[in-house]
Protein backbone atom coordinates (compact mmCIF):
# COMPACT_ATOMS: atom_id res chain seq x y z
CA UNK A 1 0.00 0.00 0.00
CA UNK A 2 1.24 3.46 -0.90
CA UNK A 3 1.14 5.93 1.97
CA UNK A 4 1.11 9.72 1.57
CA UNK A 5 2.74 11.95 4.19
CA UNK A 6 4.46 15.32 4.73
CA UNK A 7 7.87 16.22 6.15
CA UNK A 8 8.69 19.60 7.69
CA UNK A 9 11.85 21.30 6.39
CA UNK A 10 13.31 24.79 6.66
CA UNK A 11 11.86 25.56 3.23
CA UNK A 12 8.36 24.33 4.02
CA UNK A 13 6.75 20.93 3.70
CA UNK A 14 7.74 18.13 1.35
CA UNK A 15 4.96 15.75 0.38
CA UNK A 16 5.95 12.18 -0.43
CA UNK A 17 4.61 8.75 -1.25
CA UNK A 18 6.17 5.64 0.26
CA UNK A 19 5.73 1.89 0.32
CA UNK A 20 7.62 -1.23 1.36
CA UNK A 21 9.79 -2.58 4.16
CA UNK A 22 11.99 -0.03 5.95
CA UNK A 23 14.54 -2.69 6.87
CA UNK A 24 16.09 -2.54 3.39
CA UNK A 25 18.21 0.11 1.67
CA UNK A 26 15.72 2.79 0.60
CA UNK A 27 15.14 3.71 -3.03
CA UNK A 28 14.45 7.42 -3.52
CA UNK A 29 12.41 8.00 -6.69
CA UNK A 30 12.12 11.40 -8.37
CA UNK A 31 9.40 12.22 -10.87
CA UNK A 32 9.36 14.22 -14.08
CA UNK A 33 7.82 17.65 -14.63
CA UNK A 34 5.14 19.00 -14.50
CA UNK A 35 3.37 16.43 -12.34
CA UNK A 36 4.05 14.83 -8.97
CA UNK A 37 5.11 11.52 -7.44
CA UNK A 38 1.67 10.23 -8.46
CA UNK A 39 3.20 9.69 -11.90
CA UNK A 40 5.52 7.09 -10.35
CA UNK A 41 2.79 5.01 -8.69
CA UNK A 42 2.91 2.28 -11.38
CA UNK A 43 6.58 1.75 -10.37
CA UNK A 44 6.36 2.48 -6.64
CA UNK A 45 4.11 -0.46 -5.76
CA UNK A 46 6.04 -3.23 -7.59
CA UNK A 47 9.43 -1.79 -6.61
CA UNK A 48 8.33 -1.74 -2.97
CA UNK A 49 8.22 -5.55 -3.00
CA UNK A 50 12.03 -5.40 -3.04
CA UNK A 51 12.55 -2.61 -0.50
CA UNK A 52 11.42 0.68 0.93
CA UNK A 53 10.50 3.22 -1.74
CA UNK A 54 10.20 6.95 -0.99
CA UNK A 55 9.00 9.27 -3.76
CA UNK A 56 8.89 12.97 -2.84
CA UNK A 57 7.11 15.66 -4.82
CA UNK A 58 9.67 18.10 -6.20
CA UNK A 59 9.51 21.41 -4.27
CA UNK A 60 6.96 23.64 -5.95
CA UNK A 61 5.23 20.70 -7.66
CA UNK A 62 2.53 18.34 -6.47
CA UNK A 63 1.83 19.10 -2.82
CA UNK A 64 5.35 20.19 -1.83
CA UNK A 65 6.07 23.78 -0.85
CA UNK A 66 7.90 25.88 -3.43
CA UNK A 67 11.46 26.96 -2.76
CA UNK A 68 11.69 30.62 -1.65
CA UNK A 69 13.94 31.62 -4.54
CA UNK A 70 13.13 33.34 -7.82
CA UNK A 71 15.40 31.06 -9.85
CA UNK A 72 16.28 27.85 -7.97
CA UNK A 73 18.86 25.53 -9.49
CA UNK A 74 18.98 21.75 -9.58
CA UNK A 75 21.55 22.05 -6.79
CA UNK A 76 18.91 23.89 -4.74
CA UNK A 77 16.31 21.20 -5.41
CA UNK A 78 18.76 18.48 -4.39
CA UNK A 79 19.67 20.29 -1.16
CA UNK A 80 16.00 20.80 -0.27
CA UNK A 81 15.31 17.14 -0.99
CA UNK A 82 18.20 16.08 1.24
CA UNK A 83 16.61 18.02 4.11
CA UNK A 84 13.57 15.79 3.75
CA UNK A 85 15.72 12.65 3.49
CA UNK A 86 17.54 13.61 6.69
CA UNK A 87 14.24 14.30 8.45
CA UNK A 88 13.14 10.77 7.56
CA UNK A 89 16.27 9.38 9.22
CA UNK A 90 17.56 7.86 5.99
CA UNK A 91 21.33 7.35 5.88
CA UNK A 92 22.43 5.47 2.76
CA UNK A 93 20.10 5.03 -0.20
CA UNK A 94 19.78 4.38 -3.93
CA UNK A 95 18.27 6.91 -6.33
CA UNK A 96 16.06 6.69 -9.41
CA UNK A 97 15.06 9.71 -11.45
CA UNK A 98 13.00 10.31 -14.57
CA UNK A 99 13.61 13.39 -16.78
CA UNK A 100 13.93 16.37 -14.40
CA UNK A 101 13.89 13.88 -11.54
CA UNK A 102 16.97 12.27 -13.06
CA UNK A 103 18.78 15.60 -12.73
CA UNK A 104 17.90 15.75 -9.04
CA UNK A 105 19.00 12.14 -8.54
CA UNK A 106 22.26 12.89 -10.36
CA UNK A 107 22.96 15.98 -8.25
CA UNK A 108 22.23 14.12 -5.02
CA UNK A 109 24.75 11.47 -6.03
CA UNK A 110 27.36 14.16 -6.65
CA UNK A 111 26.67 16.08 -3.45
CA UNK A 112 26.57 12.95 -1.26
CA UNK A 113 28.78 10.23 -2.76
CA UNK A 114 29.14 8.60 0.64
CA UNK A 115 25.36 8.18 1.04
CA UNK A 116 24.05 7.51 -2.47
CA UNK A 117 24.97 3.93 -3.36
CA UNK A 118 23.55 3.37 -6.86
CA UNK A 119 22.04 5.65 -9.48
CA UNK A 120 19.35 5.00 -12.11
CA UNK A 121 18.93 7.78 -14.69
CA UNK A 122 15.79 6.97 -16.66
CA UNK A 123 15.24 9.16 -19.69
CA UNK A 124 17.73 11.91 -18.89
CA UNK A 125 18.09 14.79 -21.34
CA UNK A 126 21.37 16.07 -22.73
CA UNK A 127 20.49 19.21 -24.69
CA UNK A 128 22.47 21.00 -27.34
CA UNK A 129 23.11 24.70 -26.81
CA UNK A 130 20.48 25.57 -29.42
CA UNK A 131 17.85 23.34 -27.85
CA UNK A 132 18.49 24.82 -24.40
CA UNK A 133 17.90 28.32 -25.74
CA UNK A 134 14.68 27.28 -27.49
CA UNK A 135 13.31 25.53 -24.40
CA UNK A 136 14.20 28.38 -22.05
CA UNK A 137 12.45 30.85 -24.32
CA UNK A 138 9.24 28.90 -24.93
CA UNK A 139 8.70 25.74 -22.88
CA UNK A 140 7.56 26.97 -19.46
CA UNK A 141 6.05 30.46 -19.74
CA UNK A 142 4.89 32.35 -16.68
CA UNK A 143 1.17 31.69 -16.19
CA UNK A 144 -1.11 33.31 -13.63
CA UNK A 145 -4.78 32.61 -12.80
CA UNK A 146 -7.11 34.76 -14.91
CA UNK A 147 -10.64 35.90 -14.12
CA UNK A 148 -11.86 34.53 -17.44
CA UNK A 149 -10.39 31.10 -16.67
CA UNK A 150 -8.18 31.00 -19.75
CA UNK A 151 -5.35 29.59 -17.63
CA UNK A 152 -7.46 26.46 -17.19
CA UNK A 153 -7.60 25.83 -20.93
CA UNK A 154 -3.91 26.72 -21.24
CA UNK A 155 -3.02 24.03 -18.69
CA UNK A 156 -5.12 21.41 -20.50
CA UNK A 157 -3.59 22.13 -23.91
CA UNK A 158 -0.09 22.35 -22.43
CA UNK A 159 -0.38 18.86 -20.93
CA UNK A 160 -2.17 17.39 -23.95
CA UNK A 161 0.26 18.88 -26.47
CA UNK A 162 3.22 17.45 -24.54
CA UNK A 163 1.87 14.03 -25.52
CA UNK A 164 1.53 14.97 -29.20
CA UNK A 165 4.62 17.06 -29.94
CA UNK A 166 8.21 17.45 -28.75
CA UNK A 167 8.71 20.14 -27.79
CA UNK A 168 5.05 20.89 -27.25
CA UNK A 169 5.19 24.44 -28.67
CA UNK A 170 6.40 23.24 -32.10
CA UNK A 171 3.03 21.96 -33.29
CA UNK A 172 3.96 20.50 -36.66
CA UNK A 173 4.42 17.14 -38.34
CA UNK A 174 8.19 17.15 -37.92
CA UNK A 175 7.85 17.38 -34.14
CA UNK A 176 4.93 14.98 -33.82
CA UNK A 177 5.41 12.05 -31.45
CA UNK A 178 4.48 8.45 -32.27
CA UNK A 179 2.79 7.33 -29.05
CA UNK A 180 -0.78 6.68 -27.99
CA UNK A 181 -2.63 9.52 -26.31
CA UNK A 182 -3.18 8.93 -22.56
CA UNK A 183 -6.75 8.64 -21.39
CA UNK A 184 -8.68 11.81 -20.54
CA UNK A 185 -8.52 10.74 -16.89
CA UNK A 186 -4.72 10.48 -16.99
CA UNK A 187 -4.42 13.88 -18.65
CA UNK A 188 -6.78 15.34 -16.06
CA UNK A 189 -4.60 14.13 -13.18
CA UNK A 190 -1.53 15.85 -14.62
CA UNK A 191 -3.49 19.02 -15.39
CA UNK A 192 -4.62 19.16 -11.75
CA UNK A 193 -0.96 19.02 -10.67
CA UNK A 194 -0.10 21.81 -13.11
CA UNK A 195 -2.93 23.98 -11.80
CA UNK A 196 -1.82 23.43 -8.20
CA UNK A 197 1.66 24.63 -9.17
CA UNK A 198 0.59 27.17 -11.80
CA UNK A 199 3.12 29.80 -10.68
CA UNK A 200 5.99 27.53 -9.59
CA UNK A 201 6.26 24.53 -11.94
CA UNK A 202 8.20 26.67 -14.42
CA UNK A 203 11.12 27.00 -12.01
CA UNK A 204 11.87 23.28 -12.05
CA UNK A 205 11.84 23.23 -15.85
CA UNK A 206 14.21 26.18 -16.08
CA UNK A 207 16.53 24.62 -13.52
CA UNK A 208 16.59 21.46 -15.62
CA UNK A 209 17.29 23.31 -18.86
CA UNK A 210 20.25 25.19 -17.36
CA UNK A 211 21.78 22.31 -15.35
CA UNK A 212 25.35 21.57 -16.43
CA UNK A 213 25.10 17.82 -16.96
CA UNK A 214 28.44 17.60 -18.71
CA UNK A 215 30.14 18.69 -15.50
CA UNK A 216 27.81 16.56 -13.39
CA UNK A 217 28.43 13.32 -15.31
CA UNK A 218 32.18 13.76 -14.86
CA UNK A 219 31.78 13.77 -11.06
CA UNK A 220 29.80 10.55 -10.71
CA UNK A 221 31.56 7.84 -8.72
CA UNK A 222 28.73 5.37 -8.03
CA UNK A 223 27.52 2.48 -10.20
CA UNK A 224 25.14 4.03 -12.74
CA UNK A 225 22.40 2.65 -14.96
CA UNK A 226 21.21 4.81 -17.85
CA UNK A 227 17.85 3.65 -19.21
CA UNK A 228 15.31 5.00 -21.66
CA UNK A 229 12.13 3.71 -23.32
CA UNK A 230 12.29 3.72 -27.11
CA UNK A 231 9.28 6.07 -27.22
CA UNK A 232 10.76 8.59 -24.78
CA UNK A 233 11.39 12.12 -26.03
CA UNK A 234 14.98 11.78 -24.81
CA UNK A 235 15.73 8.43 -26.44
CA UNK A 236 17.79 10.23 -29.08
CA UNK A 237 19.93 11.66 -26.26
CA UNK A 238 20.85 8.22 -24.91
CA UNK A 239 24.08 7.70 -26.83
CA UNK A 240 25.35 11.19 -25.94
CA UNK A 241 24.71 10.47 -22.26
CA UNK A 242 26.44 7.08 -22.50
CA UNK A 243 29.49 8.73 -24.08
CA UNK A 244 29.88 10.89 -20.95
CA UNK A 245 29.51 7.95 -18.51
CA UNK A 246 31.56 5.20 -20.21
CA UNK A 247 31.32 2.70 -17.35
CA UNK A 248 27.56 2.89 -16.89
CA UNK A 249 25.12 0.10 -17.58
CA UNK A 250 23.06 0.98 -20.66
CA UNK A 251 19.45 -0.21 -21.03
CA UNK A 252 16.99 0.47 -23.84
CA UNK A 253 13.51 -0.25 -22.50
CA UNK A 254 10.42 -1.11 -24.55
CA UNK A 255 8.12 1.72 -25.54
CA UNK A 256 5.72 2.85 -22.82
CA UNK A 257 2.79 1.64 -24.95
CA UNK A 258 4.14 -1.90 -25.14
CA UNK A 259 2.68 -4.56 -22.87
CA UNK A 260 6.01 -5.62 -21.36
CA UNK A 261 7.27 -2.10 -20.57
CA UNK A 262 6.44 -2.14 -16.87
CA UNK A 263 7.56 -5.74 -16.28
CA UNK A 264 10.89 -5.25 -18.02
CA UNK A 265 11.50 -1.93 -16.26
CA UNK A 266 10.94 -3.45 -12.82
CA UNK A 267 13.12 -6.47 -13.57
CA UNK A 268 15.89 -4.29 -14.99
CA UNK A 269 15.91 -1.84 -12.09
CA UNK A 270 15.70 -4.41 -9.30
CA UNK A 271 18.43 -6.57 -10.85
CA UNK A 272 20.77 -3.59 -10.99
CA UNK A 273 20.01 -2.50 -7.42
CA UNK A 274 20.39 -5.99 -5.94
CA UNK A 275 23.89 -6.68 -7.29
Amino acid sequence: MIRRQFIDTVNGQIHYRSAGNKASTPLLMFHTNPGSSAMLEPLITPMSHYGWVVAPDTPGLGDSSALPRASPTIEDYAQATMQAINALGIDSFNVYGNHTGANIALELAIQHPDRVKKVILDGIAFYTTEMKADLLAHYAPDIMPCHDGTHLMWAWHFVRDQQIFWPWFHRNKTNQRSINMPTAEELHEIVVDVLKAISSFQKAYRASFTYDKDAAFAQLTQPVMVSCPTTDIFFEHLERVISRIPNCKRVSLPGVDESDYLTKSITTFTTFLSR
